[in-house]
């Protein structure tokens, strides 16, 4: 089979090659303790496997959903109010995913053309490259120095690349140690009003736990 040209960009996933490395370490009897991917490896508590078995038993929850429930979008809105002081529209300003890389990935689909920038920090999650990459879109790193603090400098970014991005991708958390806060940006005057309003960020959604204990009090 032929593919695409566009695959040439593509190699393994990092979190193949390390996937692979602890299967190695394992199988040579060595205990590995898994911190690279960073999705839980644990169930869920029991009061969440209990709500998932009982609903899975209502036959009218077996239906094709064309759209979220109505209930879903406004507990969303809700809780980002909470947590971090954001007013959302549940009518127009969220939606679920199959999860967040899947959406991560297409949402350059609908921004950026063949030929277009688009900023991603370094270091980064593969999909942040990979979704611009599958665009056509042409990456410019912006590194997160140990020196500053982790911290995006924004006037590194040459004036001619931020003037032609269309897409910035900014991440407050990649690992617990790398945390990025975002009022501690650096600001930087050569940013273009075009750019920066195309502009995402990847926020921690509630935990199991927590949509538990509300499911609970509902």
């Amino acid at each position: 089979m032929k593919f695409a040209k566009k695959m040439d960009c593509f190699g393994e996933n990092i979190f193949t090659v390390l996937l692979n490395m602890k299967q190695k370490k394992e199988a040579a009897g060595q205990t590995v303790i898994d911190l690279s991917v960073g999705t839980p490896n644990i169930p869920p508590s029991e009061a969440i496997r209990k709500i998932i078995s009982e609903e899975s038993m209502k036959p009218e929850n077996y239906i094709y959903a064309i759209k979220d429930m109505k209930a879903l979008h406004e507990a969303v809105a809700a809780w980002y109010d909470r947590r971090y002081g954001v007013t959302l529209d549940p009518a127009t300003q969220v939606v679920s995913l199959l999860g967040s890389q899947e959406g991560l990935a297409h949402i350059t689909l609908s921004i950026a053309d063949p030929g277009d920038i688009v900023l991603v920090p370094d270091p980064c999650y593969p999909v942040f490259a990979d979704g611009p990459r599958i665009a056509g879109a042409q990456l410019h790193y912006m590194p997160m120095k140990p020196e500053k603090n982790f911290l995006i400098d924004f006037d590194e970014i040459p004036e001619d690349v931020a003037d032609k991005a269309v897409l910035m991708c900014l991440i407050p958390t990649i690992l617990p140690q790398l945390w990025l806060p975002m009022s501690g940006m650096r600001s930087s005057s050569h940013l273009p009003r075009s750019m920066t309003s195309s502009c995402f960020t990847t926020m921690p959604i509630p935990s199991w736990s927590s949509m538990a204990r509300r499911a609970r009090a509902s």
